[in-house]
């Protein structure tokens, strides 16, 4: 939605041609334990599963060799066809997004890992009593009640993150090792509850020094 196909070639040709090398997650989770990575190494990663990445990017990463991250907001993904999916503050249109066919051969690829962006979660629940709408994955809802106790918030993201899990296994043959925080938004119980499901890595926003150390791999 931000960048053209023809920006997105050049930012590709431009690492091919510095001489950087896409790694894998597998890769930078390897070098936490003394694994050397290329001197250029970089990790790319795209998220919510657009349509464009079956279309666009998986042929320019197969065309320059590069490997990739894709997470896929699977409600989005699960949508029937001719719907529309809750995008942000606004409805759009089923087919702006991957199918499972589509997921499946990106994975089957071998160029692509398929991770978690949540089930429903990509999206902002009432906060406060002034209803400020905030991430999903990091606020007590408010409602008339009273705010969501730390059990049924706990309850509410845990179901969301092993829906998703599973559908990708189901769909896709590989369970996900890794979460994509929705807006990049995310704290310790939401993190242990994805390790408990099988994603042990995560994606972050986080303006923070990046190591093969970290748990949390911080996106720019």
């Amino acid at each position: 939605m931000a960048v053209t196909v023809d920006a997105l070639v050049s930012h590709l040709a431009w690492l091919d041609a510095e001489g950087y090398e896409a790694i894998t997650l597998d890769a930078w989770q390897a070098a936490a334990h003394g694994s050397p990575l290329p001197d250029k190494a970089v990790l790319l990663t795209f998220d919510d599963g657009y349509a464009s990445f079956s279309e666009h990017v998986l042929p320019l990463l197969e065309l320059f060799g590069f490997s990739a991250v894709l997470a896929p907001v699977t409600a989005w993904v699960d949508a029937p066809p001719g719907s529309t999916v809750h995008y942000g503050d606004s409805q759009a249109p089923r087919d702006r997004f991957m199918t499972w066919d589509g997921l499946r051969a990106a994975a089957e690829s071998g160029r692509v890992e398929i991770a978690s962006h949540s089930h429903d979660l990509h999206r902002g629940v009432i906060g406060n009593p002034q209803g400020n709408s905030q991430p999903a994955a990091v606020t007590r809802r408010y409602t008339a009640a009273g705010y969501e106790d730390d059990a049924a918030y706990r309850d509410r993201v845990r179901a969301d993150l092993a829906q998703s899990a599973e559908l990708i296994e189901r769909h896709v043959g590989v369970r996900p090792r890794t979460v994509v925080w929705p807006y990049g938004a995310y704290n310790a119980d939401i993190s242990h509850i994805a390790a408990t499901l099988g994603m042990t890595r995560s994606l972050t926003l986080a303006e923070l020094p990046n190591s093969p150390q970290q748990r949390a791999v911080h996106r720019y």
